[in-house]
Formats: C-alpha cells, sequence, structure tokens
C-alpha cells in the first residue's frame, strides 16, 4: 500500500478494538485488516465509499 496512516487511540478505544478482533469473522485477523474492515464499512453507511453489489448483500 502507497497510503499510510498512523492513529494514536484511548486504552478504553484499544480495548473495544482489540476484543472487536478476537470475536471477528475469520478474513479479519489483525488489527490491520480490522481497521480496513471498520472504515470501510462506515465509509460505505456514509456513502462515501460504494460497495460492490455482492459486498453490499453480505452486510
Amino acid at each position: 500500500m502507497k497510503d499510510k496512516i498512523t492513529v494514536r487511540v484511548t486504552p478504553e478505544l484499544a480495548e473495544a478494538f482489540n476484543a472487536f478482533i478476537e470475536k471477528s469473522p475469520e478474513p479479519i485477523r489483525t488489527r490491520q485488516d480490522g481497521l480496513r474492515y471498520i472504515l470501510h464499512d462506515w465509509l460505505s453507511d456514509q456513502g462515501y465509499l460504494e460497495l460492490p453489489a455482492e459486498i453490499d448483500q453480505k452486510h
């Protein structure tokens, strides 16, 4: 990936995020994958990113 974003979060947010990773479905096993998933989902819901039809049907 060409673009890199670094972010710092509170301990509470980090703990919740780690819990999300632990309980997430198979494709999400790393923090990077988890953050990509969350960003993609939120940006799609807000209309900033268009989902392909086959992915949209899974959400």
